[in-house]
């Protein structure tokens, strides 16, 4: 009976022991979790995603900047000349 009472003892420290990297572990789990959820979004929207930021860089390269610091698209510059 004192034998088995060790046995069970030891079996429960040395559970203890390996669920040193249990929270480790977890944390690993919710990263691939969290970028396969990244991945599945980038696939479903991107080519939305690319439209809207090839349209939003179009409109950056074309604002120049006129004396005073303000900046207006080229197309007004031109126009208002």
């Amino acid at each position: 009976m004192r034998r088995v009472q060790l046995n069970a003892m030891n079996f429960s420290s040395g559970m203890l022991r390996n669920q040193d990297g249990q929270g480790m572990m977890e944390y690993v789990l919710i990263a691939i979790v969290v970028g396969l959820i990244v991945l599945f979004i980038a696939a479903k929207f991107g080519g939305t995603l690319t439209n809207r930021f090839s349209a939003a860089k179009s409109t950056v390269d074309s604002t120049k900047i006129v004396d005073g610091g303000e900046a207006q698209p080229e197309s007004e510059t031109v126009a208002g000349s």
